[in-house]
């Protein structure tokens, strides 16, 4: 994956983003079509899939949308507004070559601010600081436990069993 293909999906997922009520949201469809799937209005059943999981991330907002169907018919249909957070949770899930890109790009964002944390270029309280760590490290500890419970398989070969222990993580 080149830096470039990083950069160019990055930049597509900063285009799209609106705000609503002071936070940073995308429509479903508009993060589908970035990820690259082929029928960006089915991408609606993955973020019902995983309503709890993203309910647990902010508030997930619908809003209606007017469509113009191929035979030009007009209705209305149920949109979901996703935060960021719940954006980049969806995007890690998508097997396609946009939602790697997407992970790649967001993880550099991710070690870029940790390291203006460090250098002192962006202030964070030394209590922020202790929950962020101690956050970080819950969620591991539940994943080693949960991915010993799941035999210590990947991910994508025991959706179940880390379903379950994503859902375990959540209610903490």
């Amino acid at each position: 994956m080149e830096n470039t293909e990083v950069q160019n999906i990055g930049a597509a997922f900063t285009k799209a983003l609106t705000v609503i009520d002071g936070e940073a949201r995308i429509k479903d469809t508009d993060l589908a079509t970035i990820l690259g799937y082929a029928r960006p209005a089915d991408f609606r059943r993955t973020v019902t899939k995983h309503r709890i999981e993203l309910e647990a991330l902010g508030v997930l907002r619908q809003v209606d949308v007017e469509v113009i169907t191929s035979h030009g018919a007009r209705h209305s249909v149920q949109a979901f507004m996703l935060n960021e957070t719940q954006m980049m949770h969806l995007a890690t899930r998508a097997r396609t070559p946009a939602g790697k890109a997407l992970g790649v790009w967001s993880t550099l964002a991710l070690q870029a601010f940790k390291k203006a944390v460090e250098e002192g270029r962006i202030q964070v309280d030394e209590q922020t600081k202790g929950e962020l760590q101690s956050a970080m490290s819950e969620a591991r500890k539940v994943y080693l436990e949960d991915a010993e419970k799941c035999g210590g398989v990947r991910r994508s070969e025991n959706d179940a069993c880390f379903g379950k222990a994503t859902r375990r993580l959540l209610r903490r």
